[in-house]
């Protein structure tokens, strides 16, 4: 088993829905995977987050009630740089336990920390570069606050920089998925 796949999913079913195919990212709160939607033949990116080994059953029940409110709240962000979520649930995980998770559209490009790597010993960007690439994670982030959602973990490695599509406009850098 990829010592990244904390979960054990990789090659089986999470949900009865999605088949997961491989850890695209894993860090301090979870592992990202990419998977297919069986129905819809779609890809799509998948977080399943650690429930931490300290809670009790109440502060596991809440954990996952907080849990629960985040998925709705970030299913109703619908800005064009903010990935949309498109599921969620808890499940019992094939390495045991169970494990809360969140389903997103899959975004093809890269992280802006790679993106940053690539770039070294290259002419740095311009200004009016820097503010086209970081504008559409500030306007996320206000219609994020507006509405009442705090993201907890922006930083380079969880925004991404995508090609133009005509739903994205121009390329743009979306929060984290």
């Amino acid at each position: 088993m990829d010592k990244k796949d904390l979960f054990g999913l990789c090659g089986r079913a999470l949900d009865g829905k999605y088949d997961v195919e491989r850890v695209v990212a894993r860090g301090g709160f979870g592992v990202v995977y990419r998977a297919e939607h069986r129905a819809l033949r779609k890809t799509v990116a998948i977080k399943v987050l650690v429930l931490p080994g300290t809670l009790d059953d109440a502060m596991r029940q809440e954990f996952l009630r907080g849990f629960e409110q985040e998925a709705r709240l970030v299913a109703g962000l619908t800005h064009p740089a903010v990935v949309r979520a498109l599921d969620f649930g808890v499940s019992p995980m094939p390495v045991g336990g169970e494990a809360p998770w969140m389903v997103m559209e899959w975004v093809e490009g890269r992280t802006l920390a790679d993106d940053l790597v690539a770039r070294r010993g290259s002419a740095p960007r311009s200004p009016a570069e820097c503010l086209g690439l970081l504008k559409p994670v500030f306007e996320a982030l206000a219609e994020a606050h507006e509405r009442g959602v705090t993201p907890r973990d922006i930083k380079p490695a969880n925004a991404m920089v995508v090609p133009p599509t005509p739903e994205r406009g121009d390329p743009g850098t979306p929060p984290p998925r």
